[in-house]
């Protein structure tokens, strides 16, 4: 019988027997870094990480140097604003020239102001006038406003919180406050016919009532000043009437007032701080002083309570701004009077900045009385600390101030100092005030 074929199971099976025999053989696994991968990785992380690192210390060198410079910037707007603002002010009430700005230039060493050390080659900057309390109207047409005995050089003065005629509030708070606590206050007197007459005198005592000066039903304020003349007597009264328009004397043609307010005077400075660790820091401060006196002007506390402490002399060293080095001022005076200044350093004859070249001669007639124009304002200001590889410009001259520096420093202490970025500062401030 013929049937169909069958495989050959028993060849197949063979077969398969043959390639389970056979061992089966796997790729080898290459997982992991070789060790030269591992060196050349590390080396590549090492760079960048410096690299990182170095970028870091130069954004933070950066940093701290604008730092510094933004901060030396302030400094000098905020030395300037307050120095310019209470010069532009001076003679405010009336005070001539002569009794309202003056310049001690170029100070010796050893020159100190209450107690505190200036800094040697500045300037010291005095300005007076009438320039917190308010410029008070005096009722010229009241008889009984002003008094004056030329015999005993004594007098009285009625000053209201109410202008007279037009009843605009004077305030007299704080002359009250000073009066209250016997300050030996200076007190300018100006003329109701020529405001060119003026008295300073003191204030020896006041009397307080609260009339209806302008009749609307409130009570205001009236003060009956006190006040002396007389050189021989009072606290301060010497230093005072020299101030008044004539030099020397209350001026006898003072017959009424129409005007008085209290003088003040400030001196701006650059103080040496002793008390820095590490050596000597320069700070732009002002003192306040009873006029034409070295008497420092007490602190009054804020309590009406408290008494004055008269041996506190914080008022001689009131801080301004840090580090500025050097305070210089120059005067523009008409000389040829032409209505017009002229600058020219080159040619003294025809400059007419006083201070402002090492080459003036101050005592040239004209300085001290021919028309003063403006005052020139300068500070020079050094960031706070030296900078690693950096090395400022030499300084020629400030104003009439000789620097001379060399292009390269000749010892430490000029190396350290010049390791300082510096910058200085001018204002033209205009003295309206002074005619």
């Amino acid at each position: 019988m013929t049937g169909t074929a069958r495989p050959d199971r028993n060849h197949d099976n063979s077969e398969n027997a043959k390639m389970n025999a056979q061992p089966i053989q796997q790729q080898a696994s290459e997982e992991g870094f070789t060790l030269v991968e591992l060196v050349i990785a590390s080396a590549i992380m090492a760079e960048v990480l410096v690299l990182a690192l170095l970028l870091f210390d130069v954004n933070g060198r950066v940093s701290r140097v604008q730092t510094e410079i933004a901060d030396l910037q302030q400094s000098q707007r905020v030395a300037q604003n307050t120095v310019a603002r209470l010069t532009r002010m001076a003679g405010r009430g009336g005070l001539n020239r002569a009794s309202s700005i003056a310049i001690a230039d170029n100070v010796a060493t050893g020159t100190q102001i209450g107690g505190q050390d200036v800094a040697e080659n500045t300037d010291v900057l005095t300005v007076r006038g009438v320039f917190s309390t308010p410029i008070m109207q005096i009722d010229s047409a009241n008889p009984a406003a002003f008094s004056y005995t030329a015999s005993t050089q004594t007098g009285t003065l009625q000053v209201d919180s109410l202008s007279p005629s037009m009843f605009i509030p004077q305030p007299l708070d704080d002359l009250k406050d000073m009066l209250d606590r016997n300050l030996p206050i200076a007190l300018m007197l100006v003329s109701a016919v020529n405001d060119a007459i003026y008295g300073v005198v003191e204030i020896t005592g006041a009397s307080w009532s609260n009339p209806d000066v302008n009749g609307d039903g409130t009570a205001d304020l009236r003060g009956v000043l006190n006040f002396t003349a007389n050189t021989g007597a009072g606290i301060n009264t010497g230093n005072y009437v020299p101030l008044s328009s004539t030099g020397s004397t209350f001026p006898n043609n003072l017959t009424n007032v129409g005007f008085a307010g209290v003088v003040e005077e400030y001196r701006y400075y650059i103080r040496d701080d002793q008390s820095v660790t590490g050596g000597l820091s320069s700070k732009l401060s002002r003192a306040q002083f009873y006029p034409g006196t070295n008497t420092f002007f007490p602190v009054i506390p804020s309590s009406t309570t408290t008494p004055i402490d008269t041996t506190d002399d914080a008022n001689t060293r009131v801080d301004i701004a840090d580090n500025v080095l050097d305070l210089q001022v120059a005067l523009a005076i008409d000389l040829n009077n032409d209505g017009d200044i002229d600058e020219d350093p080159s040619d003294l004859t025809a400059d007419e900045w006083m201070a402002n070249d090492p080459g003036d001669d101050l005592t040239t007639a004209g300085w001290a009385t021919n028309r003063l124009f403006s005052a020139r304002i300068s500070t020079l200001t050094r960031t706070d600390r030296p900078d690693a590889g950096y090395m400022s410009a030499p300084l020629t001259t400030l104003e009439n101030r000789d620097y001379s520096e060399p292009a390269e420093p000749t010892n430490e202490q000029d190396q350290n100092d010049r390791a300082h970025r510096r910058r200085t500062l001018q204002t033209v401030v205009d003295l309206r005030n002074i005619g």
